[in-house]
Parts: structure tokens; sequence; C-alpha cells
């Protein structure tokens, strides 16, 4: 089976219920990174009439099929996890095979670059769901969600989705990141090609004991990072991924909307002005509001709606 291509330094792959994600190559500018994507439809659109009739959706959740009806993509990595998470939360095989969001890579200079860029996007990331909603439609018909997809997110595995509230602070630093990567649980790791299933053991057990005889690599950690799901994230990047998959043609927009944000001095400053005021745990009440409600949803008396308008 076919589950992945590579071309010119991007990647498209098979998630595990047949979405089709394009992993693209660095850009400089947001019209550089509008070409890939539009070459990328283009080859959709092309491959639609060889093997048709296809008709390529673009939404945060599946909109038509239930989830007993949408087959797993046959990846061991696939069936290790839904097997794991199948037990952490009651909508993680939905979130697997029903789910989709536009993940937004950016860079950094330095890590107190790094970490005030991770702060404000957790901060803002309700808001900008609530801007960028696009999954109130399943199995056919209005499912009372404006983003069912964060709903199906936050009852996944609340070890290592959402949002981190910790590093939303003002003295946090990669190492309170990495502490809390060495005690998230592990799924597996891999050796002499073949996945090993690792059973109530976080990394950083399993650098001070190993497992089964072998000892943590740098492989081992990259692949751990890579199962860490929450809506922000490091890798050799800052990693934003809170926002619902959106129509073909909108998803520039939220490369723009971060770039805008994160990437302009000024604009970091008001914004992080605009939410000063509000605690961890009205920001994490917002992000649950914002399933249902939408840019309906309030803070402080203060709709999203407006606070949307004053981000952008």
């Amino acid at each position: 089976h076919t589950i992945a291509l590579q071309k010119n330094g991007s990647f498209i792959s098979l998630e595990p219920g047949g979405q089709v994600e394009l992993s693209a190559a660095p850009e400089k500018s947001t019209h550089e990174a509008k070409a890939q994507l539009d070459e990328f439809f283009f080859q959709l659109r092309t491959i639609a009439k060889f093997i048709g009739p296809i008709i390529w959706i673009a939404s945060g959740v599946h909109p038509f099929s239930r989830l007993k009806k949408i087959e797993w993509v046959p990846k061991t990595r696939y069936k290790i996890m839904a097997h794991y998470l199948g037990r952490k939360g009651k909508y993680a095989h939905d979130m697997m095979k029903r789910t989709a969001t536009n993940q937004i890579n950016l860079d950094y200079h330095n890590e107190e670059d790094a970490i005030c860029k991770m702060r404000l996007a957790l901060a803002v990331t309700p808001i900008a769901a609530a801007m960028f909603a696009n999954s109130s439609i399943s199995e056919g018909k209005l499912n009372g969600f404006q983003s069912e997809r964060l709903n199906i997110w936050r009852h996944t595995d609340p070890a290592r989705s959402g949002l981190i509230l910790k590093l939303i602070c003002a003295h946090c630093s990669f190492e309170d990141y990495l502490n809390f990567v060495l005690d998230v649980p592990m799924m597996f790791i891999v050796r002499h090609g073949k996945w090993v299933v690792t059973r109530h053991l976080t990394f950083r057990k399993f650098i001070e004991k190993g497992f089964k005889g072998t000892r943590p690599t740098q492989s081992d950690f990259e692949l751990h990072l890579s199962t860490i799901f929450t809506d922000a994230r490091f890798k050799q990047y800052m990693e934003l991924r809170g926002m619902d998959g959106q129509r073909s043609h909108l998803i520039p927009a939220v490369f723009a909307f971060w770039k805008g944000i994160l990437y302009d001095e000024e604009a970091r400053a008001c914004a992080a002005k605009l939410l000063k005021g509000f605690s961890e745990k009205e920001i994490l009440k917002l992000h649950r509001d914002v399933e249902r409600l939408g840019l309906k949803a309030k803070i402080k008396r203060i709709l999203v709606l407006d606070l949307a308008r004053q981000l952008t």
C-alpha cells in the first residue's frame, strides 16, 4: 500500500482515516507557501480525473461518513496509536479518522523568542479556533457545534492534547517544555525496522532505566515528540495546530493570520496587551465554550468576535 510520497523536500501522506496531508518544504513568504498549496490542489484535481469520481473535502471533520464506515490506513503506527488512545479518550478514534487541521510551522530566533511566541500563541488559540471554526456538520447534518473537532480533541488524551496551560507564564523556558514532554507516556519505539509497543513508560523513565535492554536515541525522542498533540508544540520549529481544516481557498488566511501576529514585534505586543488580563482558567473555559458558540463565545463578558476584530 502506498501511504506516502516525497518530492523536492515536501511530503504527501495519508492520515489514519485517509486524510491527505501535505507537509510542505519551508518558504520565506505567504505567497510562496500559497504557490505550494496551489500546486498540491492541482495535483489532487488531476489525480481525481484518473481515479474518479472523487471530490476532495476540506473541513475540520468528515461531514458525511460515520466513524465505522471510515477504513483505517494500513500503517503499524496507526494501529498501535488506535489501541493506546482508544483507552484514553472516548473520541480518540474520531480524532484519528474524522478530523483535520491546517498546521502552521513557524521558526524562531532563540529560546526567549520561541517561548514568547508559544505563550502568545496558546492564549490566542481559542480566538483563532473560533475564527476558523469549520466542523459544524457530521453524518450529513448539523452537529450542534461550531467546531466539533475541538470537542473531539479535548476527549482524546488529556496527557498529550489540548492547551498546555503551564506554558502560559512569564518565566517559562525550553526546560519547562522538556519536562512536560519527558513525563508524557510513550506509545512506541522502532528497533530494526519493527514497531515496539512501550507500556506505562515515560521518556524520563526510558532515559533512567531503558526498556527491554534498549537505551533511548535521538530518533526515539523525535518520534515521541510526534505523539504530542497539543494545540501548539515544539519540534525543530514551532507548530500551531489548534484550528479546523479550512476550505482550500481560505488556508492561506490561517498562516497569514499567525505570521502577522507572531512575526511582527508591534503586533505581538498589542496582542499580548489585549489578552493580558485573562487568567489561565478563563482561557481554558473560553477554549471549551468556542466548541459550541464559536465567535459568539465570551470571556469576561467580552465577545470573541470583538477580540478577533482587534487581532486582525
